[in-house]
């Protein structure tokens, strides 16, 4: 996958890593997996991020494509089939009323966004980085992509089988349960004042309904910036 910010020749050069580690494992090895999962997962531009300079010391990860992001709240949602049927996505190719994006609704056999793409007049672009995945977003999929999960966490469960046991047994801790959801959305990686905010606001419903806390967890966190990158 492209990363957000990662130019042309620094991807070339990090794979050109990952093959030499596939043709030499350091033993004269050829082939050994092993040494190749460890290149592509410790090779310093997959970890340390430091591409740029001054703001754009830290540039990394990757913006998570709208579907994407509805696949992972489902996962912590443990949604399951109650039978036969299929994930009630329907189309939200809509950028109003979907989030941008619907799975086999690609506009041409090249995926939904260009490889290439930088958003114009941005400060990435300008610099030569790459962000495919940002040629989906615009005002009006932003602000749909976050209603669309909202929605989904309020009412999936009228539709596909949803076991947040996980997440309701932790809801007399809000902390604890914001640190829970995190982990499963963000890696663990969402800053401390959004654990601060989101655990005051989840604080704030009523303890009794351990239900509506676990949702309300659900849907700050996917609405967070450590979730969409």
């Amino acid at each position: 996958s492209v990363l957000v910010g990662v130019p042309a020749e620094t991807g070339l050069r990090y794979v050109g890593r990952v093959t030499a580690a596939f043709n030499d494992n350091g033993a004269g090895v050829r082939g050994d997996l092993q040494a190749v999962i460890r290149a592509v997962l410790l090779d310093p531009e997959a970890r340390s991020g430091a591409l740029g300079s001054g703001e754009l010391s830290e540039i990394r990860g990757k913006v998570r494509e709208p579907m994407i992001r509805l696949i992972a709240v489902a996962r912590a949602m443990e949604v399951g089939d109650p039978g036969g049927i299929i994930f009630p996505v329907a189309n939200l190719s809509g950028a109003s009323t979907g989030v941008g994006q619907s799975p086999l609704k690609s506009p041409s056999v090249f995926n939904f966004f260009r490889p290439g793409y930088a958003a114009p007049q941005s400060v990435l672009g300008s610099l030569g980085y790459v962000a495919p995945e940002y040629q989906l977003l615009n005002g009006p999929v932003i602000a749909a992509s976050v209603n669309k999960i909202n929605e989904f966490v309020r009412v999936a469960q009228n539709y596909l089988l949803v076991d947040i046991t996980h997440l309701r047994d932790l809801a007399g801790q809000p902390r604890t349960l914001v640190e829970r959801v995190s982990l499963l959305l963000t890696g663990s990686t969402l800053p401390l004042a959004d654990l601060d905010a989101f655990t005051q606001v989840v604080g704030k419903v009523a303890s009794k309904d351990r239900q509506l806390r676990a949702q309300v967890a659900l849907q700050l966190v996917a609405s967070s910036a450590a979730f969409l990158v």
